[in-house]
Protein backbone atom coordinates (compact mmCIF):
# COMPACT_ATOMS: atom_id res chain seq x y z
CA UNK A 1 0.00 0.00 0.00
CA UNK A 2 2.69 2.59 0.98
CA UNK A 3 4.35 1.93 -2.37
CA UNK A 4 1.61 2.30 -4.05
CA UNK A 5 1.15 6.01 -2.51
CA UNK A 6 4.45 6.30 -3.25
CA UNK A 7 4.60 5.84 -7.05
CA UNK A 8 1.08 7.74 -7.47
CA UNK A 9 2.12 10.76 -5.39
CA UNK A 10 5.84 10.71 -7.91
CA UNK A 11 3.43 10.61 -10.58
CA UNK A 12 1.29 13.50 -9.78
CA UNK A 13 4.50 15.55 -8.94
CA UNK A 14 5.72 14.92 -12.31
CA UNK A 15 3.07 15.81 -13.57
CA UNK A 16 2.46 19.08 -11.88
CA UNK A 17 6.45 19.85 -13.08
CA UNK A 18 5.51 19.17 -16.58
CA UNK A 19 2.52 21.26 -16.60
CA UNK A 20 4.75 24.57 -14.69
CA UNK A 21 7.82 24.08 -17.04
CA UNK A 22 9.70 22.55 -14.32
CA UNK A 23 11.30 25.60 -12.57
CA UNK A 24 12.04 26.61 -16.54
CA UNK A 25 11.38 30.17 -15.48
CA UNK A 26 11.82 31.67 -19.23
CA UNK A 27 9.85 33.46 -21.01
CA UNK A 28 8.96 33.05 -24.56
CA UNK A 29 9.57 36.53 -27.06
CA UNK A 30 8.71 36.12 -30.41
CA UNK A 31 7.99 38.49 -33.30
CA UNK A 32 8.97 40.80 -36.24
CA UNK A 33 12.40 42.76 -37.03
CA UNK A 34 12.04 45.35 -39.39
CA UNK A 35 15.08 47.47 -40.94
CA UNK A 36 13.74 51.10 -42.50
CA UNK A 37 10.34 49.58 -42.96
CA UNK A 38 11.59 45.99 -44.62
CA UNK A 39 11.64 42.65 -43.07
CA UNK A 40 15.39 41.76 -41.58
CA UNK A 41 16.29 38.25 -43.22
CA UNK A 42 18.81 37.24 -41.54
CA UNK A 43 20.55 38.47 -38.20
CA UNK A 44 20.01 37.85 -34.68
CA UNK A 45 18.61 38.94 -31.52
CA UNK A 46 20.22 39.05 -28.13
CA UNK A 47 18.91 39.67 -24.56
CA UNK A 48 20.22 40.80 -21.65
CA UNK A 49 19.10 41.16 -18.07
CA UNK A 50 19.66 45.05 -17.23
CA UNK A 51 20.70 44.45 -13.86
CA UNK A 52 23.05 41.71 -14.70
CA UNK A 53 20.97 38.92 -13.11
CA UNK A 54 20.79 36.52 -15.70
CA UNK A 55 23.00 35.41 -18.30
CA UNK A 56 22.27 36.88 -22.05
CA UNK A 57 19.55 35.08 -24.19
CA UNK A 58 19.37 35.10 -28.16
CA UNK A 59 18.43 33.71 -31.36
CA UNK A 60 18.33 34.05 -34.93
CA UNK A 61 16.28 36.33 -37.18
CA UNK A 62 15.00 34.36 -40.59
CA UNK A 63 12.52 36.20 -43.14
CA UNK A 64 12.08 38.52 -40.62
CA UNK A 65 11.08 36.50 -37.60
CA UNK A 66 12.73 35.63 -34.16
CA UNK A 67 11.61 33.25 -31.52
CA UNK A 68 13.88 33.30 -28.21
CA UNK A 69 13.47 32.21 -24.86
CA UNK A 70 14.38 34.68 -22.05
CA UNK A 71 14.19 35.07 -18.16
CA UNK A 72 11.30 37.57 -17.59
CA UNK A 73 12.52 40.74 -16.30
CA UNK A 74 13.69 44.53 -18.13
CA UNK A 75 16.41 43.92 -20.58
CA UNK A 76 18.47 45.03 -22.73
CA UNK A 77 17.92 43.92 -26.27
CA UNK A 78 20.54 44.38 -28.73
CA UNK A 79 20.51 43.17 -32.97
CA UNK A 80 22.83 42.34 -35.53
CA UNK A 81 21.95 41.58 -39.14
CA UNK A 82 23.50 41.41 -42.55
CA UNK A 83 22.55 41.31 -46.49
CA UNK A 84 24.29 39.79 -49.40
CA UNK A 85 26.01 42.86 -51.46
CA UNK A 86 27.59 41.02 -53.95
CA UNK A 87 29.88 37.42 -54.26
CA UNK A 88 33.52 36.58 -54.31
CA UNK A 89 35.57 33.92 -55.27
CA UNK A 90 36.23 31.33 -52.51
CA UNK A 91 39.95 30.66 -54.42
CA UNK A 92 41.85 32.23 -57.00
CA UNK A 93 39.53 31.02 -59.73
CA UNK A 94 37.25 32.81 -62.14
CA UNK A 95 35.03 29.84 -62.20
CA UNK A 96 34.64 29.96 -58.42
CA UNK A 97 32.85 28.48 -56.50
CA UNK A 98 31.81 31.58 -54.88
CA UNK A 99 30.00 33.10 -51.21
CA UNK A 100 28.26 36.01 -50.85
CA UNK A 101 29.65 38.72 -49.54
CA UNK A 102 27.59 40.44 -46.16
CA UNK A 103 27.43 43.59 -44.69
CA UNK A 104 26.26 44.54 -41.11
CA UNK A 105 23.05 46.90 -42.46
CA UNK A 106 22.47 47.77 -38.58
CA UNK A 107 23.60 51.28 -37.48
CA UNK A 108 26.19 50.69 -34.25
CA UNK A 109 23.65 52.18 -32.08
CA UNK A 110 21.83 48.76 -31.66
CA UNK A 111 25.13 46.77 -31.37
CA UNK A 112 25.73 44.80 -27.97
CA UNK A 113 27.43 47.54 -26.28
CA UNK A 114 25.61 50.67 -27.84
CA UNK A 115 22.16 49.50 -27.78
CA UNK A 116 19.45 51.68 -25.58
CA UNK A 117 16.52 49.54 -26.52
CA UNK A 118 14.54 47.76 -23.74
CA UNK A 119 11.89 45.36 -23.22
CA UNK A 120 10.11 44.07 -20.39
CA UNK A 121 9.82 40.65 -20.88
CA UNK A 122 6.84 38.73 -18.38
CA UNK A 123 5.61 35.56 -17.85
CA UNK A 124 4.12 33.34 -20.54
CA UNK A 125 4.43 34.27 -24.01
CA UNK A 126 5.78 37.97 -25.24
CA UNK A 127 5.24 39.33 -28.70
CA UNK A 128 7.59 42.35 -29.73
CA UNK A 129 7.92 43.68 -32.74
CA UNK A 130 10.67 45.72 -33.84
CA UNK A 131 10.82 48.27 -36.40
CA UNK A 132 14.80 49.74 -36.31
CA UNK A 133 15.86 53.04 -38.11
CA UNK A 134 18.99 54.13 -40.04
CA UNK A 135 17.91 57.56 -38.60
Amino acid sequence: MRMKLSVAGFTCLLGLGLVTGCGDNLAEVKGTVKFDGKLVESGAIRFVAADGSSPAKGGVITKGEYHVKVPPGEMKVSFTATHVTGKKALYDKPEGPFMGVRVNMVPEKYADDKSELRHTVVRGVNQKDWDLSSK
